[in-house]
């Protein structure tokens, strides 16, 4: 059980939902815009290769070791552009504490 308020991921759901990037899910709709930045020099700044439409916005939020809540479709397999983690921690953002010897 989570000892996060359920209005407290609820508010955390909507916060992510809310704030969805600007870019359209369809990368043949704006093929010029899509997930590309345009300011940096060439040839970085196209995409290369073939891309597919993008899902919602998705997630899944763990505490200790255990899925608390899941929104949006996070078994879907989608591209992946950039992905960031809290520096704060030495270990990855997503792997569980190894549990204590002795606990």
């Amino acid at each position: 059980m989570s000892s996060l308020p359920s209005a407290a991921l609820a508010e955390a759901i909507h916060f992510a939902q809310a704030h969805e990037v600007p870019w359209a899910r369809d990368p043949q709709a704006e093929p010029l815009r899509f997930g590309v930045h345009l300011g940096d020099p060439p040839p970085y700044n196209r995409l290369f290769g073939p891309l597919h439409a993008r899902g919602g916005v998705s997630g899944v939020i763990w505490q200790q070791g255990l899925e608390v809540a899941a929104f949006g479709e996070p078994a879907r397999a989608d591209q992946t552009f950039s992905v960031a983690g809290d520096r704060k921690f030495k270990r990855p953002f997503f792997l569980p504490k190894a549990p204590r010897q002795g606990a």
